[in-house]
């Protein structure tokens, strides 16, 4: 993975580890961290049916006047079971995306904001302004953003913000929120940290960092959340509580791409590669053919994969089977880069860091 695709989630959030060891208290971790943090809906529950899900409702009359244009969709031929069946502006810079409460919430990283979008339509019907580099997720009743560093809490059914809780992060410029179970979870390159939100407080912290070895990747099945360190340590801890409930040296020099009941995958050099968590026994091994992969999400027995061809350094979209590894669809991209990618009904949606969507079925 290259700088050329700073814009990508992953990458936002390995800068962010990288310009804390920068300060000095980390410079031995800043020569092996990299950032990935992904989360995977498999066996979460109805409640993490769809990982990134979010609901923001705002007024029409704000928005009517705003809204990006839809240009002509132009049909793309289909690949091996993949078939491209929307292209659309979506925002005016990409960002995360997630589905949820009937519709798509967008980031717009150019204007600050979380859009509210119609599957169907894909037209714009509400906006929110929250902030430089925000992260989106629903959970516990609520939408969460993470912004400014602050967490936001969204009310579904007024649209409004109705808690603003200072992660007191100092410096640090990128986070992300996750749910866990009956709480919601704030993931940084040092430290985990629990969020009731009966009291719509933080109530733990728990760090990461051990021997300047920071967090590079991050993961959540529902029931577990998966830690990777750059010393190549995974820490498994409980989703409710935070603690913790084993720790593997996988031996693998490679990035989390996802988990699901006990099984994380990973980019290493030779492709995907599906790792029993708790004894780090290697289940099996796949060559996609990938220069790099650049985002990545586990849903219905299925591992769908964003990345660029080794060959002829086009973006691919993949579709592999869970249980082996097999590729079951793959699917030249008409767009260049990734800013967000998430499950949309019958279709995965990308984003590109240039607003662009691209649907495929």
């Amino acid at each position: 993975m290259n700088d050329d695709f700073v814009t990508r989630l992953q990458f936002q959030l390995r800068d962010a580890a990288e310009r804390e060891a920068r300060r000095g208290t980390f410079a031995r971790a800043a020569a092996t961290t990299r950032w990935r943090v992904v989360s995977s809906p498999v066996l979460a529950g109805a409640a993490l049916a769809c990982v990134l899900a979010l609901a923001i409702v705002l007024a029409a009359t704000r928005t009517a006047d705003r809204d990006v244009p839809r240009p002509v969709e132009q049909a793309v031929p289909s690949g091996h079971g993949l078939e491209v069946v929307g292209r659309s502006a979506l925002v005016t810079q990409g960002g995360v995306i997630a589905p949820g409460f009937g519709a798509v919430w967008a980031i717009d990283a150019g204007t600050g904001e979380v859009l509210r979008i119609d599957p169907r339509s894909r037209r714009v019907l509400a906006r929110v302004p929250v902030g430089a580099q925000p992260f989106v997720n629903v959970g516990a009743g609520a939408v969460w953003v993470t912004a400014g560093g602050r967490l936001l809490r969204i009310d579904p059914a007024s649209n409004r913000i109705s808690a603003r809780i200072p992660l007191g992060l100092g410096a640090r410029s990128y986070v992300a929120v996750f749910p866990g179970r009956e709480v919601m979870w704030v993931i940084t390159a040092l430290e985990l940290i629990r969020v009731d939100p009966d009291r719509n407080a933080i109530d733990r912290r728990i760090q990461l960092e051990h021997e300047s070895f920071l967090a590079r990747g991050f993961a959540t099945d529902g029931n577990q959340l998966y830690v990777l360190r750059g010393d190549e340590v995974l820490l498994i801890l409980d989703a409710a509580t935070g603690a913790t409930v084993s720790t593997t040296r996988l031996g693998l020099e490679g990035f989390l791409l996802g988990a699901t009941d006990g099984t994380v995958l990973l980019e290493t050099a030779s492709g995907v590669v599906a790792v029993d968590a708790r004894s780090g026994r290697t289940l099996w091994r796949e060559d996609t053919g990938a220069e790099r992969v650049n985002d990545a999400f586990v849903a219905g027995g299925k591992v769908w994969i964003h990345a660029t061809d080794r060959d002829t350094q086009r973006d691919r979209l993949l579709r592999l089977d869970l249980r082996d590894g097999s590729v079951t669809g793959s699917l030249t991209l008409p767009e260049f880069g990734v800013a967000g990618m998430a499950p949309v009904g019958r279709d995965v949606w990308v984003v590109s860091p240039g607003g662009r969507l691209v649907a495929v079925r």
